[in-house]
């Protein structure tokens, strides 16, 4: 790691977030009005740091911004190895931008009243009511566990509120399955 001096006089303006994977000149152009873009071919999260000098927790305290597990608090994670464990076999998103929450991602970009009516109905489903799997997926079983349970609602929780305003969601494909039940 480097030094703390040494990473606070980091400055690269290829690097949008400062986490020190540069975005290449290509994505920096396609950014819009907000600065959000996630196109990136080096940087999976162009906007939020989540690389070898500056990371973002996305387990523990999330959000918060990181240099080492511990900042996260107990059990906590900092994303600075571009992390894509969401959906478990990834997505091309990292996980300190991805918005796991928007389930009509088709129509929004936003986690709101209406991904929350999505999430509520699959709420509760387990391997004793009804379990999550190919045939009949749950909105909201973000480990791909088969159920839709309070680890999943917390995920959903640090997500609600995202909106084309503030932190808007990325751009998703329609249609495909966030997990590949076996």
């Amino acid at each position: 790691f480097l030094a703390i001096d040494q990473l606070c006089q980091y400055e690269d303006p290829t690097d949008i977030d400062g986490d020190g994977i540069i975005n290449d000149a290509g994505e920096m152009m396609a950014n819009n009005i907000s600065g959000n873009s996630f196109l990136a071919e080096t940087d999976n999260c162009s906007i939020i740091p989540n690389g070898p000098f500056l990371g973002t927790c996305i387990e523990g305290n999330i959000g918060d911004s990181c240099i080492a597990n511990e900042a996260c608090g107990p059990s906590g994670l900092c994303s600075m190895n571009q992390q894509d464990i969401y959906p478990p076999q990834g997505n091309g998103i990292g996980d300190a931008c991805d918005c796991e929450g928007n389930f009509n991602c088709s129509e929004d970009r936003n986690v709101d009243g209406s991904d929350a009516a999505l999430f509520k109905i699959d709420f509760g489903r387990s391997s004793f009511n009804r379990g999550c799997n190919a045939i009949d997926q749950c909105n909201g079983d973000f480990d791909c566990d088969h159920d839709c349970d309070g680890t999943d609602a917390a995920l959903f929780k640090v997500d609600f509120g995202r909106n084309t305003m503030s932190n808007p969601c990325p751009m998703c494909t329609a249609g495909v399955e966030w997990c590949n039940y076996q």
